[in-house]
């Protein structure tokens, strides 16, 4: 038996490697017309088999089935959800039950014998090529149900296959590591698109034979979402399935920098020769050289007016136009655009260039929270030439330069002459953040989905540059049995109180720092500081930066110490990073945190490791392991709940989440094979508005980002600008 399991792991290398290979070179021909689903074993595939190709890179897919193919109990419930996070890999994540309240603990509700509540993660690597015309061969390696404390349906395998338009076939093996592990030995599968919404397929595992239909509905914008609805049926009853079976799913390709034309037609990346976008290693101002002497000064202070009014009714604040030696200069504040900072890059250019068109060549500076996050110089009429594509001869210099991050910063100037002087002001104009509030467990021993919800009520008031007052209260709305009093999680039920109340104040500094500090009261009873310095390199490839606070009680010996550094390194080509983080985290555990960040267009991804250790003589609330070093894996989804040009008021502007995350974890390899996590493990410090996703568009506000995202700027100003 051990010679047949080497066996078969030095032929799973063989091939994982082959797969890595076709993912690498391989993956740009891809047939669209049959599209993977998620099967309930936990990757992309039919029912129970897997495909020989991994989900598309961007595409995010999740699925409700009602079988758990293995198990004591087959029928149950099936939670999936699954990712394309780079080309030729896919991660599933799925929560596999028969039983969604009893507690396996056998405290309170005692569950049935055999019970099981199974939540891991599966991936798969893969790729294919097209050998001739409408025809592709694929491979791809796997393993499912790796990490979390319970591993029931734990498999290795490798898959091949062919597909045309219509029809696609699958052969593979897989070794079996868990007993109740439904892909073992000899499978594949057989699927006929029988008409453009309807598919049949049969698949066979062993000696098992399975049918089953599928429907799929496209919406959304272009029809590329697609609903799915699955019927299945079992040939046998051999117990490995449920006798017949059904699921429902989404699956919606997301953009990446790859793609990010796909707003406005294939050719959006095709810059015209009469204004090309360069970069240098710094601004160098070459392209300004003219001043505006050669128009009368009322003609000019009038274009000016009417400028700044422009760029205040499209929502920008502390709007200043002026002129140095260097010539005109225009800087504004951003709260209004706030899915990214590159949507206010693009109006604020189509505005300028609409108000300013016989300008000569102009400095436009963004700022947000009084530090520079880019820099747009050029002359108007070849910033409309860019923005436009339409071949408009804007006359020589033609070149347009966009900078980012320390490249945006712009030396003063005691000779600057302002024509217009902080127009529209940031200084009492609050922001009022509605955002949901949520604590939950998913998974657990204790419960399938536990929470508790509420509203974060948050009025944030810029002072003077860069300052900010912050004043928060948060309003319960209800919560599960186990977040009640005397419940497993009560100590972590959200209740109706004045959350925080801070000050900020965000630096800009030079060489690439930045700083910022902030006092206050977090929950009432916490007072203290928060300090944090970060550096960034030129091109936005590497950023270090380190975080500390110090919250004591008010009235009893007890404090909060946070202290973090982190190194992060960004790959804005495949649209992601990987961050490394250690130190002390929120609670007094000490240990050290590995993310991998994954952007699609304005939704982000985060699969994260994290290895952290409470000190000797813990309480038993804080760590139920007591002092040891616990391992945990997740996975968290962050996207944008809120307008995308938000709505402001004279003093007011109502505002949904910037950035609204949720995310599920499993402890990995603990001794009692538990799968609950302390919640007072790896807990970051909870004080807001940090320079990542305060200031720099959600560590998004590098030069290297916005070169490899330049249509996102044209976009921006084709459907925000004030003419749509």
């Amino acid at each position: 038996m051990n010679r047949q399991v080497a066996s078969f792991k030095q032929a799973f290398g063989s091939a994982f490697y082959l797969s890595v290979y076709l993912a690498l070179s391989c993956v740009p021909a891809q047939a669209q017309n049959l599209s993977n689903v998620i099967a309930s074993p936990g990757y992309s595939g039919l029912a129970l088999t897997p495909s020989a190709t991994p989900l598309p890179w961007g595409t995010l897919a999740a699925t409700y089935d009602t079988n758990n193919a293995g198990a004591q109990y087959v029928v149950g419930h099936n939670y999936l959800f699954s990712a394309g996070i780079v080309p030729g890999l896919e991660i599933t994540g799925r929560l596999a039950t028969n039983n969604h309240q009893c507690n396996l603990y056998g405290i309170g509700s005692v569950c049935p014998a055999g019970s099981y509540r199974d939540l891991s993660a599966s991936a798969k690597v893969g790729g294919q090529f097209e050998i001739f015309p409408k025809t592709w061969l694929s491979g791809s390696v796997g393993m499912t149900d790796f990490g979390g404390a319970a591993t029931n349906f734990r498999s290795y395998y490798t898959v091949a296959g062919m597909k045309q338009t219509s029809w696609s076939g699958t052969l593979g093996y897989a070794q079996a590591v868990s007993t109740a592990a439904p892909l073992k030995g000899v499978f594949g599968h057989l699927v006929w698109q029988v008409a453009k919404p309807f598919q049949v397929y049969t698949e066979r595992i062993g000696r098992g034979s399975w049918v089953g239909a599928r429907i799929e509905q496209p919406w959304g914008k272009g029809g590329q979402n697609r609903f799915y609805v699955s019927a299945n049926k079992a040939l046998q009853a051999n117990g490995l399935t449920a006798k017949q079976w059904w699921s429902v799913g989404i699956r919606i390709p997301f953009e990446t920098p790859g793609n990010g034309a796909q707003y406005v037609g294939q050719d959006e990346f095709k810059v015209l020769p009469s204004t090309e976008v360069i970069q240098k290693n710094s601004p160098s101002h070459e392209i300004v050289s003219a001043s505006l002497e050669s128009l009368p000064s009322n003609v000019v202070k009038e274009s000016a007016n009417k400028l700044a009014s422009a760029l205040a009714k499209v929502g920008f604040e502390s709007i200043s136009v002026g002129e140095d030696k260097l010539g005109p200069l225009v800087q504004l504040e951003n709260y209004s655009y706030n899915w990214n900072q590159l949507d206010a890059l693009g109006v604020a250019m189509g505005v300028l260039s609409q108000h300013a068109m016989d300008w000569p060549a102009t400095r436009l500076q963004l700022l947000r929270y009084g530090v520079p996050v880019y820099l747009a110089v050029a002359k108007p009429a070849c910033m409309y030439s860019w923005l436009e594509q339409n071949g408009f001869d804007c006359g020589a210099p033609t070149n347009l330069e966009l900078w980012a991050g320390q490249h945006a910063h712009i030396e003063a100037s005691a000779s600057t002459v302002w024509w217009v002087k902080n127009e529209r002001s940031s200084t009492g104009r609050t922001k009022m953040l509605v955002t949901p509030a949520i604590d939950s467990r998913v998974g657990t021993e204790y419960g399938t989905f536990d929470s508790t919800w509420g509203l974060n009520l948050t009025w944030q008031t810029p002072l003077w540059q860069g300052a900010t007052a912050d004043l928060a209260y948060v309003k319960a709305l209800g919560h599960s049995n186990d977040y009640s009093l005397g419940g497993v999680y009560s100590d972590f039920r959200i209740d109706s109180l004045l959350h925080r109340a801070m000050l900020h104040q965000a630096l800009a500094l030079p060489w690439g720092f930045s700083a910022k500090v902030a006092y206050g009261r977090l929950v009432q009873v916490l007072e203290g500081h928060h300090g944090e310095l970060r550096w960034e390199s030129a091109s936005g490839r590497h950023r270090i930066s380190y975080e500390a606070s110090h919250f004591a009680h008010r009235e009893v010996n007890f404090s909060k110490d946070f202290k973090m550094a982190t190194y992060r390194l960004a790959m804005p080509q495949w649209g992601n990073s990987l961050e490394l983080k250690s130190g002390v985290f929120w609670h007094g555990d000490k240990g050290h945190m590995l993310i991998s960040r994954h952007w699609f267009g304005d939704t982000s991804l985060s699969l994260f490791l994290r290895r952290s250790q409470f000190a000797p003589g813990v309480p038993v609330l804080f760590s139920p392991y007591g002092s040891v070093p616990v391992k945990s894996a997740g996975i968290e989804i962050s996207f944008p709940l809120t307008a995308r040009r938000e709505i402001q008021f004279e003093w007011l502007q109502p505002r949904g989440d910037d950035r609204f995350s949720y995310g599920v974890q499993s402890v990995v390899r603990a001794k009692n094979s538990t799968n609950y996590v302390s919640p007072y493990f790896g807990i970051f410090s909870p004080v807001p508005l940090g320079l990542d996703g305060g200031i720099y568009n959600y560590d998004r506000g590098s030069q290297d980002y916005l070169m490899n995202n330049l249509a996102r700027v044209r976009q921006a100003w084709r459907t925000l600008g004030p003419l749509n």
